[in-house]
């Protein structure tokens, strides 16, 4: 029987830092089991179709005065919108404390959602897992235990609360009955707070105490998709630990944020396309009162015509500085985006983060762009413009990948044949480009990710157009003006947009 050194412990933070902190970033939530949830009462979420989350667990424990440490490691992937399959090791240090804790085996099972979508406030799941017991004793090790369980989760984004029954069956003791409930709080956009209970009892003989355990913890999200997860807790039981504590980190990959590399050879474009699908290309109709007369046959998206009023569409354009966008022949640079203006800068000591997120909202900043290389440009503060022309492009057929800036290749086919239209019109003096998002996922990553979506639209025009960056302004919208339910699928498509707006000085009108 070993005894809890203190070097395990810096060992584990360390690894778990290092092991993931170049992960690409999504929503990273799986449990200690594997299953996606809190700690160790899992939900009946399940991970989206593409991701692939890993996590490592420290499971410090004590029994009658004796300590121990183990090391579990979780992944979990999303085989499909309401699937899920899991796995777990029970210790990644080998120091063969694993039989005098309650993490003694390697798991293997599924979840899938029952009722409820992704966007619904209630759901119902199911999971099956196979336990393969790993052992010092030749009669424990390599048995095998089977389990499943009915998972309910309701949840807000202000608080959740999450409960299962099941039952296992014991290839060396009685089978159980297993229960549990949780009740998290987001106190934070970043920090929820939770706490847990879970037991089991033995079915053959309901007198005998089982494990029964509490625990209070939070979760912390280090990014849009690394989360810190720590618990403490007590058992209740004389077959629990007298106390634990559970740290872990977690994170997924597939859902990526990053700004990628803009393609810089003709070639490499063409190459990208012919891997993909071919999919009808959607005809551009502008909104303009000036051609929605005689209006081409349309697809579904050019259906979405809002005209421009004339008396009423006057923009003032106030500039808050320029991105630097990399030259055409750079492959691996990435726009340099100037800090936040001095006005919203200087309520950062003063002003709660979701009200600076609210005045940002109020007021989203403009940008210029110019091309690293080039002779700078230098904007006018502040120009008074009139708007006469409209492009809305509502992401019914996929222009960015979720939680994604880079541009599919439909998007880029629909820009070329924008291009023709902006070059083939002698009115306009700038255009701007402004980028929605749906409203899933907290206003500060909508607004940066809207931001970096405007800045690929325009990089685009620039660097593969030909277009001059001097003339082209992007604002980055987060989750406002929303045109459709976010509740649904379609709905989200139509909210996850970008428009490009052709501007011209108030003289010309």
């Amino acid at each position: 029987m070993l005894f809890i050194r203190p070097k395990f412990i810096v060992f584990t933070i360390i690894f778990s830092s290092m092991g993931f902190v170049y992960e690409h970033p999504a929503f990273a939530v799986p449990s200690q089991n594997g299953s996606t949830g809190l700690i160790t009462v899992p939900s009946a979420e399940t991970l989206d179709a593409g991701n692939l989350s890993a996590g490592i667990w420290g499971n410090l424990s004590n029994k009658d005065s004796a300590q121990y440490f183990v090391l579990p490691a979780t992944i979990t992937m999303g085989m499909g919108s309401f699937i899920e399959v899991f796995g777990t090791y029970p210790n990644l240090l080998f120091n063969k404390e694993e039989d005098y804790s309650d993490r003694n085996s390697a798991d293997l099972g599924m979840k899938i959602r029952l009722y409820g979508m992704r966007t619904s406030n209630l759901k119902i799941a199911a999971d099956m897992t196979l336990q393969r017991r790993i052992s010092q004793n030749p009669a424990v090790d390599g048995t095998t235990d089977y389990g499943g369980r009915l998972l309910a989760s309701y949840k807000t984004d202000q608080f959740g609360v999450h409960a299962y029954g099941g039952y296992a069956t014991r290839q060396l003791s009685a089978d159980e009955l297993l229960y549990g409930t949780a009740l998290e709080l987001s106190i934070t956009p970043r920090v929820k707070i939770f706490t847990e209970l879970t037991g089991s009892r033995y079915l053959n003989d309901t007198s005998l105490e089982g494990p029964f355990d509490a625990d209070v913890g939070l979760q912390y999200f280090l990014s849009p998709y690394l989360t810190l997860s720590l618990a403490a807790g007590k058992g209740l039981t004389d077959a629990s630990p007298d106390w634990r504590f559970i740290f872990g980190v977690s994170t997924s990959t597939g859902l990526g944020s990053y700004i990628k590399p803009i393609p810089k050879l003709e070639s490499e474009i063409q190459a990208e396309a012919a891997k993909q699908v071919v999919i009808k290309p959607v005809k551009i109709i502008p909104i303009s009162p000036k051609l929605v007369k005689a209006p081409a046959p349309a697809e579904a998206v050019s259906k979405i015509e809002v005209p421009l009023e004339m008396d009423k569409e006057e923009i003032v354009v106030r500039t808050y500085g320029q991105i630097i966008l990399p030259p055409q022949n750079n492959e691996t640079a990435r726009p340099f985006i100037p800090p936040p203006p001095q006005d919203i800068a200087a309520e950062k000591e003063t002003t709660p983060q979701e009200l600076k997120v609210n005045k940002i909202e109020d007021q989203p900043p403009t940008y210029g762009l110019n091309v690293k290389g080039e002779a700078p440009v230098t904007p006018k503060p502040e120009e008074k413009l009139v708007a006469y022309r409209r492009f809305r492009f509502p992401d019914v057929v996929g222009y960015f990948q979720q939680g994604q800036a880079e541009l599919t290749p439909e998007a880029k086919k629909l820009l070329a044949d924008l291009a023709e239209q902006i070059r083939a019109d002698n009115l306009w003096s700038y255009l701007r480009i402004d980028a929605y998002t749906d409203s899933i996922g907290s206003q500060k990553y909508n607004f940066d990710l809207s931001l970096r979506r405007a800045i690929e639209v325009a990089s685009y025009l620039i660097n593969r157009e030909g277009l001059d960056s001097s003339r082209i302004f992007v604002r980055g919208m987060g989750s406002a003006n929303q045109l459709a339910d976010n509740q649904t699928e379609v709905g989200r498509k139509m909210n996850r947009r970008f428009e490009i707006l052709f501007l011209q000085r108030d003289e010309k009108k």
